[in-house]
């Protein structure tokens, strides 16, 4: 049983290795990321999340998991709407193209937030 310290060390490198995994092994490309930065967005987003994980765990339990899981799913909401735009404008829309981008960069770290506000709570 991990304690203290400890459980929050564990949880951010599940928190970190999770996303990059996700992009290494090809999954975010499946959900929708573009082959050419699935794991780029997952190694800019992963280390930023568990930084926003840390603060998160100051504000409380359920109050982190939530915000981590609206982060999320903003993320999730801005990188559909970024590549529906993108691929309908014909590649054309460059701000749609970026909203992509970061939008996978913001699921990266929703995700890494989550699973440190998930996994570090005291139980």
């Amino acid at each position: 049983m991990l304690t203290g310290h400890s459980r929050v060390v564990a949880a951010m490198l599940i928190a970190l290795l999770v996303p990059l995994a996700l992009g290494y092994f090809g999954i975010l490309r499946l959900l929708g990321s573009h082959p050419w930065w699935d794991f780029k967005t997952a190694l800019i987003g992963a280390p930023i999340g568990c930084v926003i994980g840390l603060g998160l765990m100051r504000l409380g339990g359920m109050m982190a998991r939530v915000i981590g899981l609206v982060l999320l799913g903003l993320a999730i909401a801005m990188a559909s709407y970024g590549r529906t735009q993108f691929a309908a404008s014909s590649a054309e829309d460059l701000f749609a193209g970026k909203l992509w981008y970061f939008g996978w960069i913001g699921i990266a770290a929703g995700l890494s937030a989550s699973l440190v506000a998930i996994l570090a709570a005291r139980r």
